[in-house]
């Protein structure tokens, strides 16, 4: 393969290397950096033109500007979720991940994007949060493609914000995109590793990310320094040189990276709880009074080591914070022996105070203890630097083998150092986010403002659910509605990180409360509950709920309207978060009674909206739902049928036998109208007023309108329901009337009403082959 040139390919490469099927897509993982996990993968698109591999950037703008964006653009969105199904079946390692496409304004712009991304996902059997779509800045502040934005993101495609820093998003722009990720652009990756403006920068988009409840992606990640700094900023995930080149065969990378040998002993992570932070900060804030080089080696190289590992999500965190109060015997507190509250600390002074390897303590003691051995030699030989001060610890036999081994690697190369206070500033952050109860409570406001942004029913649930999810600190937040009569719990919306198998929206997200005690023990009594993965008291199908969408731990609080039960409000950590604990019920509670005067408005939305086209009667659309959806159906030039009935003999029903009986032959009609539409892809069932009904069958010609018909018939003598007299009227593909189409089909029925010998199940057509 020959190296490819600068120059831009012309449309005619372009259509001829597309034409040849020379377009390829290759895949680069995201990693979740707590976890070590792939859990997407960007598609990058490639052009064989001959002998080269061509880049994006050397045929897109061709593309763009020739008409072949759109095809291109399908092209590597088919394949993109070809791959994801593959991926699925197989049940493997990346059977949880989700593919990332970028798209172009172009793409957004057509109005046959949408429908091309709903079908690909139908076809392979996808569901729509598998799909992440990346756009750039310039993009998504352009106006014209907001709709499109906004239609995507409530059918559950994930929207990404790529190479963000670089473009002219605003942060009134972010508050109203819905957008779900920012992807940290590689120019700032590039110097991050390094005291720098750069490193300011991303740190300061991780927290707004942090703020605003989206995923941050940094990529561009190429070497083991920017890698550990991202990991001391508490960035989320990455993508990069460092752990793989795109590639055909994702499947095939290898992703581990350095010492990934399991640590023997116990680990400090399932004792760790919330107040632990709150306890070891506090300390740690005293400590930094005093700035100390040595302190922030210290810190950093734990964390290193640590990393090195390949310690847990929840190990990682924990030896970062007992580095930060490794040195606590400098801490003076009257009567407060404040390292006995905190796990592993009592160990540290000893092994500290002893120097003599202690294999049989947890690893997050172990590694600190090493680290804190390398600060000790620095403290006394300031003009050593870091390898040698570490060869001098392992030469002195004070830590064990496994750490040693470690401690070498690690100090093979420069290890990036942060300064104390951007490290506490960042767990503080981090820490607030879950229990800092007076903020978030004030955050709840931002719950009620959700009240008044929108009339839309279910977009209403997701912005008031997406703001109770911010104020909690949750991964991931569901509003669920209680069946009572089949005993099942049924998901409204989904916010924030979701399952494999789950949507913003879903239509078939149901949970049996029979299989779930705790659930059922919740609506039934109206009791919380906690459970996580880690805690053995926690019942078993919870848990396994929680395993099967990747969350750590969840609390649920029943959502009350006027003293009624109404449903629940379940809320996930990551596994990379501490535990819900019973503290945080009393949040959750009080953002669901919040969330209730949403429910309370969303009802009585759907009420009025259920007043403003539907029959109150039949419950069947009123001619508001007909006439919008014959303007739909004739705007597109589809083929429609549509029926007209008039009821025969209403009048002499309703002055024989009352208005109960005439109701009730006009409820059995509506039911019978209704069933005839059942299978059909856009068909509408409607009264018109009085004894007018109405049918639309999109894509029936006359004959399947008239089986229609005569079935509908048949379901009304078999119910003993009310004859009727039809007109039928077809329009054929292509530019038609609506007004036309129903005047036709009027004038057919009366026609027939007026003719009728007897018979009043006659029907005549009309078939319109063209309707001016």
């Amino acid at each position: 393969m020959t190296a490819a040139t600068a120059e831009s390919l012309s449309a005619g490469q372009l259509g001829r290397a597309l034409a040849a099927g020379g377009l390829q897509v290759r895949y680069q993982p995201i990693i979740s950096l707590p976890d070590r996990r792939v859990v997407g993968m960007e598609c990058l698109a490639r052009l064989q033109n001959g002998d080269e591999l061509v880049a994006p950037a050397r045929f897109i703008a061709t593309a763009e500007t020739h008409g072949l964006i759109a095809d291109l653009g399908a092209e590597v969105l088919r394949q993109a979720i070809a791959r994801v199904a593959g991926w699925r079946r197989q049940g493997d390692g990346l059977a949880a991940v989700w593919v990332s496409v970028n798209v172009s304004p172009l793409q957004l712009a057509d109005p046959t994007f949408l429908p091309l991304v709903r079908s690909l996902l139908r076809e392979y059997s996808v569901p729509a949060s598998a799909l992440t779509l990346e756009i750039t800045e310039t993009v998504a502040t352009a106006g014209a493609v907001q709709p499109a934005l906004e239609a995507l993101s409530a059918f559950g495609v994930r929207l990404a914000l790529d190479d963000f820093g670089t473009g002219f998003a605003t942060l009134d722009g972010l508050k109203r995109l819905p957008v779900r990720m920012l992807k940290i652009d590689r120019t700032f990756v590039s110097e991050v590793a390094t005291p720098s403006r750069a490193r300011a920068i991303v740190r300061a988009v991780i927290a707004l990310a942090e703020t605003l409840g989206l995923y941050v992606v940094a990529e561009g990640v190429e070497t083991e320094d920017q890698l550990v700094v991202l990991e001391q900023l508490n960035c989320l995930a990455a993508q990069g040189f460092y752990f793989a080149e795109p590639t055909e065969t994702p499947e095939l990378v290898d992703l581990q990276q350095g010492i990934r040998r399991a640590p023997t002993g116990t680990d400090l992570a399932t004792l760790w709880r919330p107040e632990h932070d709150a306890t070891v900060l506090a300390a740690a804030r005293l400590l930094a009074i005093r700035p100390s080089r040595v302190r922030d080696t210290v810190v950093a190289l734990s964390s290193a080591c640590g990393r090195r590992m390949g310690l847990s999500a929840g190990s990682n965190y924990v030896t970062r914070m007992l580095s930060l109060v490794h040195d606590h015997r400098e801490l003076v507190l009257a009567g407060d022996d404040w390292a006995a509250r905190v796990p592993g600390a009592a160990d540290l002074a000893t092994v500290l105070a002893d120097g003599l390897p202690r294999p049989d303590l947890p690893i997050e003691v172990r590694v600190v203890a090493a680290a804190a051995g390398v600060g000790a030699v620095l403290r006394e030989r300031p003009d050593l630097d870091l390898a040698s001060c570490c060869e001098q610890v392992v030469a002195g036999g004070t830590v064990d083998d496994e750490v040693a081994a470690v401690l070498v690697s690690v100090a093979t190369r420069p290890v990036p150092i942060i300064g104390i206070d951007t490290v506490l500033d960042t767990a503080e952050a981090y820490h607030s986010g879950r229990s800092g109860v007076e903020e978030r409570m004030r955050a709840l406001l931002g719950v009620t403002r959700a009240i008044g942004s929108t009339r839309d029913m279910r977009e209403l649930l997701r912005l008031a659910a997406d703001e109770a999810r911010a104020v909690l600190g949750a991964a991931s937040l569901s509003v669920e509605r209680w069946d009572r009569e089949t005993g099942v719990l049924r998901t409204l919306v989904n916010v924030g990180e979701l399952g494999p198998a789950q949507v913003v929206f879903p239509a078939d997200e149901f949970y049996p409360l029979i299989q779930f005690p705790e659930s059922q023990r919740l609506l039934t009594m109206g009791m919380p509950h906690l459970q996580s993965v880690n805690d053995p008291t926690s019942d078993d199908a919870e848990v396994g709920m929680l395993r099967r969408l990747g969350k750590g731990s969840c609390a649920a609080v029943p959502i009350l309207i006027e003293d009624r039960l109404w449903g629940r409000m379940y809320a996930t950590t990551s596994p990379d978060q501490p535990a819900f604990e019973a503290r945080d019920l009393e949040l959750l509670t009080a953002v669901a009674g919040v969330v209730s005067t949403v429910v309370v408005q969303a009802e009585h939305l759907d009420a009025m909206a259920r007043q403003a086209f539907e029959d109150a009667l039949t419950g069947l659309g009123n001619r508001r739902v007909v006439d919008d959806a014959l303007t739909r159906l004739s705007a597109d030039g589809r083929p429609t049928a549509l029926v007209l009935l008039d009821v025969d003999g209403l009048k002499e029903i309703n002055d024989s036998l009352g208005h109960g009986a005439g109701d009730l032959a006009l409820q059995v009609l509506g039911d019978a109208l209704s069933a005839s539409v059942a299978g059909v892809d856009g068909g509408l069932a409607g009264r018109l007023g009085g004894d007018e009904f109405t049918l639309l069958l999109p894509d029936h010609d006359l004959l399947a309108a008239q089986a229609v018909v005569v079935t509908l018939q048949e379901r009304l003598a078999s119910q003993r329901g009310p004859t009727v007299s039809c007109g039928v009227a077809v329009a054929a593909a292509g530019p038609w009337s609506a007004r036309v189409l129903l005047a036709e089909a009027d004038a057919q029925a009366y026609a027939v009403k007026r003719r009728r010998r007897g018979d009043r199940r006659s029907t005549r057509t009309a078939n319109l082959d063209r309707v001016p």
